[in-house]
Order: C-alpha cells, then sequence, then structure tokens
C-alpha cells in the first residue's frame, strides 16, 4: 500500500516525537509518511505542496497557516 498520508509533525519536541514514534508503530501497512517540519525533508515537501495543492489538506508553514503568517 503507498502512503497516503503526509504528517507534518514538530521534531523538535520531545511530546510530539514520542507521539508519532507510537503512531508510526501502529502503521503496520506503511500508509503514514511523517516529515519533521525543521527536517531538509520539509523544506522538499514544502515545494511540492506550493506546486501541487490538494483540496484535502491545508498545509502549514512553521509559523502557522499559509495567509496568517
Amino acid at each position: 500500500m503507498p502512503t497516503s498520508l503526509i504528517l507534518f509533525y514538530d521534531g523538535q519536541c520531545p511530546l510530539c516525537v514520542k507521539e508519532m514514534t507510537a503512531l508510526k508503530k501502529h502503521d503496520t501497512h506503511n500508509a503514514i509518511q511523517l516529515v519533521d517540519i525543521f527536517s531538509e525533508a520539509f523544506e522538499a515537501t514544502q515545494t511540492l505542496i506550493r506546486r501541487q495543492p490538494r483540496s484535502d489538506c491545508m498545509p502549514m508553514t512553521k509559523t502557522g497557516y499559509f495567509g496568517r503568517d
């Protein structure tokens, strides 16, 4: 099964990291891709989001929703 959900999280937050680790343990079909918003992977993903926005999600920046920064 391909990744069907990209979940952005704060990799500098110990609680967030703990929760994402627990979540990924239950993701037996590898349906969730976790992206730390402070990683290079996040910067690359931001470029994709800006080029191909999805109607079922609201992209966020490190400071908040687009348009609210």
